[in-house]
């Protein structure tokens, strides 16, 4: 698993000076602001009512940037990942966005 998150960030790495000038500000959000936005609503099914939806949003946030990372490694991707895809297409700008590149904006936006 070490081996595929290292690659994963190296491939990463390689691709964020091209990718870094995709990313533009809209007048209203950043790009980082909304695609957070975005996984909050996609991830809202995924929280269980037992934990509080902040602390559990934050944790699920973390097991999709995860999910990214597994991506780009290996190609293998979530339901998690694909409701994630489906939110982030909904995003002005990100409608024709690959699964790659939504993967990049999902590891750039969450810590």
């Amino acid at each position: 698993m070490k081996l595929k998150t290292t690659i994963a960030a190296l491939l990463l790495a390689t691709s964020m000076s091209t990718f870094a000038v995709d990313i533009t500000l809209s007048p209203v959000y950043t790009v980082v602001e909304a695609v957070r936005s975005a996984l909050g609503t996609a991830l809202s099914p995924f929280a269980s009512t037992a934990i509080s939806l902040n602390s559990r949003t934050a944790e699920l946030m973390k097991a999709v940037r995860a999910d990214a990372l597994n991506l780009l490694a290996d190609g293998d991707s979530t339901d998690r990942l694909n409701a994630s895809f489906s939110e982030l297409r909904k995003v002005e700008g990100l409608e024709g966005k690959s699964d790659a590149d939504l993967s990049k904006l999902i590891i750039l936006s969450v810590e």
